[in-house]
């Protein structure tokens, strides 16, 4: 997809999305397995890259998309969850204004 305009279209189909930006570029989006988080996440990434969002570790701050377990989930025998913890910078003190 290339960004020459502000838009894209988005379709939800039975087996994924379709993504159609404004020159009539068509991305599509399978998700495997019936596994629609997959393709949510993959969907995602898709829009962060044409608006051209993505940024580095080394940058200030930047997008991540995480997959949380559902709060009343049941875990099976051969699971665990591994915990991530939300971080962001934060000001101790305003800056002076030079």
């Amino acid at each position: 997809m290339k960004k020459t305009d502000f838009g894209i279209e988005i379709v939800h189909v039975a087996n994924g999305f379709i993504i159609k930006d404004n020159e009539g570029n068509t991305s599509v989006i399978k998700s495997e397995e019936d596994n629609e988080i997959s393709a949510a996440e993959e969907l995602l990434w898709k829009i962060i890259d044409f608006f051209d969002l993505r940024r580095s570790r080394y940058n200030r701050e930047r997008i991540r998309i995480v997959r949380e377990v559902g709060d009343k989930y049941e875990l099976q025998e051969d699971e665990k969850i591994i915990k991530e913890r939300y971080r962001r910078v934060i000001r101790k003190k305003p800056r002076k204004n030079k």
